[in-house]
């Protein structure tokens, strides 16, 4: 056991306020099941707001975090001129818009993604 290490976030976890939830969610797998599932819902639909503003037939039941939103705008935005700029964003360089990091010679973008998708649940 001499070559197992652990990392900062994996002592966080015996530490301070968060034994408390790895001792609950060892107890009761089902808490965490609920939990992770709606974590997951929230992070990977980025809260889009309440459930009529979903449309489609593969959309899952609301959830309780979707809170009601104002209406929408009387006027929308120029959808034209959106899709316009993302055409051009996407064109362009990706080291023009956003520096990626070096790893093993090659750009790498995962520490970004990481940030973004921390915004994006946040």
């Amino acid at each position: 056991m001499a070559n197992v290490s652990t990392l900062t976030s994996d002592r966080a976890l015996l530490e301070g306020d968060y034994l408390q939830w790895v001792q609950k969610y060892a107890e009761d797998s089902e808490a965490l099941n609920n939990a992770f599932s709606h974590a997951w819902y929230k992070l990977t639909t980025g809260d889009m707001g309440p459930s009529t503003r979903c449309l489609g037939e593969d959309m899952p039941p609301a959830q309780p975090f979707q809170y009601p939103m104002p209406a929408a705008p009387a006027r929308l935005a120029d959808f034209k001129k959106v899709r316009r700029d993302i055409e051009d964003l996407i064109s362009t360089s990706k080291d023009e818009v956003v520096k990626a990091d070096i790893f093993e010679g090659e750009p790498y973008y995962g520490a970004f993604l990481i940030r973004l998708a921390w915004h994006c649940s946040s």
